[in-house]
């Protein structure tokens, strides 16, 4: 009798120790190494992990961030086709490729087909549910306002739903997977404050996104720079731009940022 109740608890153990493997390993594992911008480590990682949650997206962003866009763009696709994950991702692909419209086309994807994280209750009010609603969502309109930028539609929109999403979210990370967010919607805030005419308030969003920027994290400081740089042309500051190009260039040598960087300043 004791000896089938340890063999049952051994086995209990062991399941949840699966299933915790399953669900955490990308996260605890192969995304530190991807945020230190350590590529070759990352991908060594993945491949003990391919089996668990959520790894074939964690594939495609790798691909995306070494530079590999059409295997990164062929893996999300797939990962769509079998788990409805991974549109917000390929959306960063389009975007570094150019195409713009692809990737709002993705982003408008991804914000169909998410399932939220929390579920509404039926006494929950109308300001409750809204809230609800915003916080059990990844911060996908951010990513749209980003792809509208590069894409030239600037308007008063583009700017509120950057501020809506700040507002709501707070300024603080809320866990691993919350890493660089914020500093590229404060990035992409100052580029829209710099085409609408707000030099004031795009100074003091772009100070914002080098505040939030995570420590050790060159594929977030590349691309914020990058956003940056954009911002700056926009509004034909070249001095500022080329800075903010040769600080992307630096922040991901060997990532597909600091690739983008690299052919500006050619």
């Amino acid at each position: 009798m004791i000896l089938a109740i340890v063999v049952a608890a051994v086995g209990i153990l062991l399941g949840l120790g699966g299933l915790g493997a399953y669900l955490f390993a990308p996260v605890v594992w192969v995304l530190p190494a991807l945020h230190a911008g350590d590529y070759a480590k990352a991908w060594s990682r993945l491949r003990w992990c391919r089996w668990c949650y959520g790894a074939d997206v964690l594939e495609g962003a790798l691909l995306l961030h070494m530079d590999r866009l059409d295997e990164s763009e062929a893996r999300l696709r797939e990962a769509e086709a079998t788990s409805g994950r991974g549109a917000a991702t390929r959306a960063w692909v389009h975007l570094a490729r150019g195409e713009h419209e692809l990737a709002l086309h993705a982003v408008t994807t991804a914000t169909l087909t998410h399932e939220p994280w929390m579920e509404l209750q039926d006494d929950d009010d109308e300001e409750t549910s809204r809230m609800v609603e915003e916080l059990s969502r990844p911060p996908f309109e951010v990513l749209r306002s980003i792809c509208e930028l590069h894409a030239g539609r600037v308007l008063d929109v583009t700017r509120e739903r950057i501020e809506r999403e700040l507002q709501v979210r707070g300024d603080e990370p809320d866990d691993l997977l919350d890493v660089g967010w914020r500093a590229e919607a404060y990035a992409a805030l100052s580029w829209a404050n710099r085409a609408l005419g707000d030099a004031e308030a795009a100074e003091a969003n772009a100070a914002k996104a080098l505040e939030q920027l995570p420590g050790d994290n060159p594929p977030v400081a590349g691309e914020v720079h990058v956003l940056l740089a954009r911002a700056a042309e926009a509004e034909g500051d070249t001095a500022a731009a080329l800075r903010s190009w040769q600080q992307a260039a630096e922040a991901d040598p060997h990532g597909v940022w600091g690739r983008i960087a690299r052919e500006q300043l050619e």
